[in-house]
């Protein structure tokens, strides 16, 4: 393994750690609705599949990455600004 793939291993194990605690702290009676077939899932199983690094897990990861990504770049403050 090159050091370049040793920093990427790195940093994709901190962000599922960073996706896992975020997850953790969310109410444990609240349910999410994934995908088109409307299955839902509690924040334990969430979990479970970041864990995995399944696809749902995989797909967690990227939703909460975003939502990081735009309010890093003011994006979610702009959508509540316009919105109210």
């Amino acid at each position: 393994m090159t050091g370049e793939d040793k920093k990427n291993n790195t940093i994709e194990k901190e962000i599922q750690e960073l996706v896992k605690a975020r997850l953790s702290v969310m109410p444990d009676n609240v349910f999410i609705s994934i995908g088109a077939n409307g299955e839902t899932y509690t924040r334990d199983e969430l979990i479970e599949h970041v864990n995995k690094k399944d696809d749902i897990g995989k797909l967690i990861i990227d939703i909460d990455m975003g939502f990081l990504r735009a309010l890093k770049e003011g994006e979610i403050y702009e959508q509540i600004v316009f919105n109210n």
